[in-house]
């Protein structure tokens, strides 16, 4: 693997542990699969009924079930570390690590953390579909700008991004 024992010793530790929470992952995903019942949030927008300024109309498009977004968010968790400690995948993984580089934790992040962020949304009363889908949007956008180490442009872009339109010049 690399010329430094200590670096292969933590990298075997590493896909030992991999395998270790990958499989507890798995392990609860197949729990929530079999404890979960039919509590469903839902997904809302609103449509214009009439001409501007009469009440817009709340429509329910769809219910999410909450357990089934749980156990697909620990599912994927639980399969990226075991497709990581996988031969073959295992050493583009620790080739990366060493370059310090981690495309794998990027790349399940980007769907795991995007269901559980909605996830969360939803509990907390938003349920507009334009809203739940801004949300995993605008942490790519953000993940994005931390990737390119340009954080003084990001920030302000983020400013822009959410600041009220009174503060616009």
């Amino acid at each position: 693997m690399n010329e430094n024992p200590t670096d292969d010793l933590r990298l075997s530790r590493l896909r030992r542990w991999n395998i270790i929470v990958g499989l507890i992952l798995a392990a609860q995903a197949v729990a929530i699969a079999f404890l979960t019942n039919s509590f469903s949030l839902p997904v809302t927008s609103t449509f214009m009924t009439g001409p501007p300024g009469t009440p817009a109309e709340l429509d329910t498009l769809f219910d999410v079930p909450l357990g089934w977004g749980v156990f697909a968010f620990l599912a994927i968790s639980a399969g990226a570390l075991l497709i990581i400690a996988s031969p073959g995948v295992f050493e583009w993984y620790t080739r990366n690590l060493l370059q310090t580089r981690n495309y794998a934790r990027w790349i399940e992040y980007f769907f795991s953390s995007s269901i559980m962020i909605v996830l969360i949304a939803m509990i907390t009363g938003v349920s507009d579909i334009a809203a739940l889908l801004a949300i995993p949007w605008r942490l790519k956008q953000s993940a994005a700008c931390r990737r390119r180490r340009a954080s003084r442009l990001c920030f302000s872009r983020i400013y822009a991004a959410f600041r009220p339109s009174s503060a616009c010049p």
